[in-house]
């Protein structure tokens, strides 16, 4: 009997191991077909890569043009690849792209240090299958990046933990992490979090060693060293480089996503739970999975199923919590709480935003607590009724899955405005005017930075009465090629509506996101 155990046993292990595998190749397969796929470089993208086109290596260290903000290695790694095999879409995304694959890995490696080989699959599914981690694993920011880096430092920490310390590692772990301060701007957050488990080990082993302080002398110099290389560098860092490269545009762009501290209203608190369920639909990706319904049963069943996986994720989460306090677990508290916290803090400063795919980089800790609570809710309710904690594990898993491999294929053609200027490119005459939408002014100077095209962007955003004015200016100039990429609809309707009373309509070509209007004015 007891022989007859250990070899179910050994088999459950190589399948799950076999599975481990399986789950990590689809998550490759995803994230490479999602990469092929994607078009041309969206609003932000392009904004982005008009720095790289315009610098060399040295005017990359000073503060970027038209709002942009990125680490300094994402910037120069992503000129060296462009310098050795071109401008393209496929060029500027292969970092990303890369740090989207290698992230599953490091993922498992996270998980295996705090969850069971079940709860680790759990975690690996809603990993490998986010709509938001696919999607960013094939865009043209750093948040891939910091992601994966994020989980690079929290294994640092725990390599460095599980071995006691010792001089030797802890100048080793504190050179990489100075080295990794350099490549992501949210790292420190996790690198301050792994402060806090340094501090855990040298108050517990205090507790263990009251009559004996000296042999908590080596591991105490060894945790002030590598803070200290940590420290320095971000210091180094953030005067030499990120101080001067804060952009009040991004600033004003994300004032919503500072924590307001104190409160001092309602609203005020409010802020902290609504930013919570923010944070579980995106970048969680639980927004995605609720929209599975939307086909099905329009907006209001898709509206009930944002609230419903909004509650279910909490519930889960509190599991998850109560099994790691319960069982004195503090080691894996520390590690997925403490970067969550330390962001919010950091946020209440206004240093750094707790909103979308800023936080991208703490998606990894929350599936750990929801594989953890996910899995001690199966366990509990399935000695009672075995078929209802199946069910509730399928519904947690099978909506992600679903918008998962649905959105591969939906966010492929994002903007496409790369073939419709190649329309105007095409068919315009000498004398004809190509006015540009403002948000989708980078994108037409990025695609047409070798041959430079004339244009007359849109001035005013949001002030319609400047639009008229602007638009009114064209008349009796002819030929008039209207662009829209990164648009309102409602703008854009304004627009079309007045052209419409003013001229006559010649011609239209549209893609996904970007549309070009010919009008005779």
């Amino acid at each position: 009997m007891a022989l007859s155990s250990l070899k179910k046993g050994k088999m459950d292990e190589s399948v799950e191991r076999k599975l481990v595998w399986i789950i990590m190749g689809i998550g490759v397969l995803l994230r490479f077909v999602h990469y092929l796929g994607r078009g041309s470089l969206w609003a932000d993208e392009a904004s982005l890569a008009l720095n790289i086109c315009k610098r060399n290596y040295l005017q990359l260290f000073q503060p970027l043009e038209y709002g942009q903000t990125a680490p300094i290695f994402f910037l120069l790694s992503t000129n060296f690849v462009t310098n050795i095999f071109g401008i393209s879409e496929p060029t500027l995304r292969f970092l990303p792209f890369m740090a989207g694959v290698v992230s599953i890995v490091l993922f498992v490696r996270l998980a295996r240090k705090m969850l069971g080989s079940r709860e680790i699959l759990l975690g690996l599914v809603l990993f490998v299958f986010s709509p938001q981690l696919i999607f960013y694993s094939a865009e043209f920011k750093q948040y891939s990046l910091d992601l994966l880096l994020s989980m690079v430092a929290i294994l640092l920490g725990i390599w460095l933990y599980e071995n006691r310390f010792g001089l030797k590692r802890s100048v080793i772990c504190g050179l990489i992490g100075a080295l990794l301060v350099w490549c992501s701007q949210p790292i420190i957050f996790s690198l301050f979090a792994v402060s806090i488990l340094f501090l855990y080990y040298i108050g517990s082993q205090i507790n263990r060693n009251r009559n004996n302080l000296t042999a908590i002398f080596r591991p105490f110099l060894s945790i002030v060293v590598c803070s200290a290389l940590w420290l320095f560098s971000f210091m180094s860092n953030f005067f030499l480089f990120t101080r001067r490269i804060a952009s009040p545009e991004m600033l004003h762009y994300w004032q919503e996503a500072f924590a307001p501290f104190p409160p001092t209203s309602i609203s005020d608190i409010l802020w902290y739970p609504a930013n919570l369920v923010h944070f579980f639909r995106d970048p969680g990706g639980f927004r995605f999975s609720a929209e599975v319904f939307r086909p099905i049963g329009g907006r209001v069943l898709s509206v009930g199923a944002f609230g419903a996986l909004d509650g279910m994720v909490l519930f889960t989460l509190i599991a998850a919590l109560f099994c790691l306090w319960r069982s004195q677990n503090w080691k894996t508290l520390i590690i997925t709480l403490s970067p969550i916290g330390i962001t919010v803090v950091a946020s209440s400063f206004h240093f750094y935003p707790f909103r979308a795919r800023l936080i991208l980089f703490l998606v990894p800790l929350l599936y750990v607590l929801l594989a953890k609570g996910s899995y001690n809710i199966y366990t509990i309710v399935s000695s009672q009724r075995r078929s209802l904690a199946i069910v509730f594990i399928c519904i947690l898993l099978s909506m992600p899955v679903a918008a998962g491999t649905t959105r591969v294929f939906k966010w492929r053609r994002k903007e496409e405005i790369k073939p419709v200027i190649n329309y105007i490119v095409r068919n315009k005459l000498e004398k004809d005017v190509i006015y540009v939408y403002h948000d989708a002014v980078r994108a037409f100077e990025f695609y047409t930075r070798d041959q430079p095209i004339s244009f007359i962007p849109v001035s005013w955003q949001g002030d319609w009465t400047r639009y008229t004015d602007e638009l009114d200016q064209f008349k009796g100039k002819g030929r008039v090629w209207i662009l829209f990429s990164h648009y309102r609809e409602d703008e854009k309707k304004l627009f079309i509506d007045y052209l419409n009373r003013i001229g006559k309509q010649v011609d239209y070509y549209g893609q996904p996101g970007a549309v070009v209007y010919l009008y005779n004015l």
